[in-house]
C-alpha cells in the first residue's frame, strides 16, 4: 500500500496539498477558470482554505462522503517544485462518474501543456489507483472535442467504449485495464 505522501517519477511528482500550496492553487484555478474547468473541486464551498484541506482529506478517508465517493487529490508539480496540474484519483464509481466522471480526472495548466506531463499523471494515477483499490479497469472519459486528453488516454491503452450525449456535451468513455 502507497503511504508515502508523494509520488514521484523523473519528470513530475504527486503532493497531497497544504496549507503551503494555497497561493500556488488558487492562481491555477483562476487561470483554469478562464477555459470553464475548475482546478479544484469545492474550493470554495469550505470556509477557509484549512477547511478546504481537512474536507480533502475526509474524502480520502471515506469520511463525511455525502454525495462523493471516496478520493485522492494531488498535485502534480515537476522537479523545480512549480505546480504543474492536479489530479483526482476516484477509488470507486458512482452513477454519475460511470457516466461522466470516471476514475481519474486530471488538468495540466497551459504553460506545462504539450511536454508529456499529462500522460505521465495518467500513467502514475492509474498505478495509484491498481495499488490502492481492488478495481482492475479505470475508466477515464473526456470531451468529444478534447484531442489532446483522447491521445493521452490512448497513450496509456485507453480503449474506445463509447460515447454519451448529455445536454451539449459529448463524453468520449474509455476502460484502461490495470
Amino acid at each position: 500500500m502507497l503511504t508515502a505522501k508523494t509520488l514521484i517519477c523523473k519528470m513530475i511528482s504527486f503532493h497531497r496539498p497544504s496549507i503551503l500550496d494555497e497561493q500556488d492553487i488558487l492562481k491555477a484555478h483562476a487561470e483554469l477558470a478562464k477555459e470553464e474547468f475548475d482546478f479544484c473541486f469545492d474550493l470554495f464551498t469550505s470556509e477557509n482554505f484549512q477547511s478546504y484541506l481537512l474536507r480533502n482529506q475526509e474524502i480520502e478517508a471515506g469520511v463525511n462522503l455525502g454525495h462523493m465517493v471516496k478520493s485522492s487529490f494531488f498535485l502534480v508539480k515537476n522537479i523545480q517544485d512549480h505546480l504543474v496540474g492536479r489530479v483526482s484519483i476516484r477509488h470507486y464509481l458512482n452513477s454519475h462518474l460511470l457516466d461522466f466522471g470516471g476514475h481519474i480526472g486530471y488538468a495540466v495548466l497551459p504553460n506545462y501543456r504539450r511536454q508529456g506531463h499529462a500522460t505521465k499523471i495518467l500513467e502514475m494515477a492509474l498505478v495509484f489507483l491498481k495499488d490502492q483499490t481492488s478495481e482492475l479497469k479505470a475508466l477515464v472519459t473526456c470531451d468529444s472535442r478534447n484531442i489532446a486528453s483522447q491521445k493521452t488516454i490512448l497513450k496509456n491503452s485507453g480503449v474506445l467504449e463509447n460515447q454519451i450525449q448529455h445536454q451539449s456535451r459529448l463524453t468520449n468513455r474509455y476502460w484502461i485495464d490495470l
